[in-house]
C-alpha cells in the first residue's frame, strides 16, 4: 500500500509487454519501494527483505533459478549485462567501521564475483556505467571498476545522510 500508518503490502505484477496479458506475481515480504527489483536480460533480480539473498527469477514464469548468498541486507541493486551490483547494508558493529558494501555477483550462476567495503553508503546513490560502479559514502563519490571492485578515484562532495539521488552520463 505504502499508505502512512497502514503496513505494507508490495507484490511483483509481471504483464505481457506486448498485450498486457498478467504473466504472473509473487507478493514481497517485507520488500521496501527502493530498487529491490531490477531484470538482467530473460531474469529478474529480487531483494525480497532485509534478512533474504537475491533471489533471481526466470522472467516470464516467476520460477526461482537460483540464489546468491552473503547477499543478505541488499538496499538497491543496478545490472550491468549479467552483473548485478548491490548496496549490502551492515549491521553498523563492526570495529573498523566499514559496516556496508558493493557486492557483484554474475546472475546466471549466482557466483559472487567481489566486494567491496566501505564506511557508509547513502541510499539511493548506487549507480554503474561504462564498465564503472559508482556510490556516495557521506563525503565523497566514489567509483569503482566493474571488472574487480577496485577502486579508481574518489571525490569530495558533500550529501545529505538521509538520502540522495546520484545520476552518471
Amino acid at each position: 500500500t505504502g499508505q502512512p500508518g497502514l503496513p505494507s503490502r508490495w507484490t511483483l505484477v509481471v504483464r505481457d509487454a506486448f498485450n498486457g496479458k498478467l504473466l504472473w506475481k509473487k507478493r514481497l515480504a517485507n520488500c521496501p519501494p527502493r530498487k529491490c527489483v531490477v531484470a538482467a536480460g530473460d531474469r529478474l533480480c529480487l531483494a525480497s527483505g532485509r534478512r533474504s539473498p537475491i533471489a533471481v527469477l526466470d522472467a516470464a514464469t516467476g520460477k526461482k533459478l537460483l540464489t546468491c548468498p552473503r547477499t543478505e541486507g541488499t538496499d538497491e541493486m543496478v545490472v550491468v549485462g549479467t552483473t548485478a551490483i548491490a548496496h549490502v547494508r551492515g549491521s553498523r558493529r563492526s570495529k573498523d567501521g566499514l559496516d556496508d558494501s558493493i557486492v557483484a555477483v554474475d546472475v546466471t550462476s549466482g557466483k559472487r564475483l567481489w566486494e567491496t567495503p566501505s564506511r557508509h553508503i547513502i541510499r539511493n546513490t548506487l549507480a554503474a556505467a561504462d564498465e564503472r560502479v559508482f556510490f556516495h559514502d557521506g563525503k565523497q563519490v566514489v567509483c569503482l571498476r566493474l571488472q574487480d571492485g577496485k577502486p579508481r578515484w574518489r571525490k569530495p562532495c558533500s550529501a545529505s545522510a538521509r538520502g540522495g539521488m546520484l545520476m552518471v552520463y
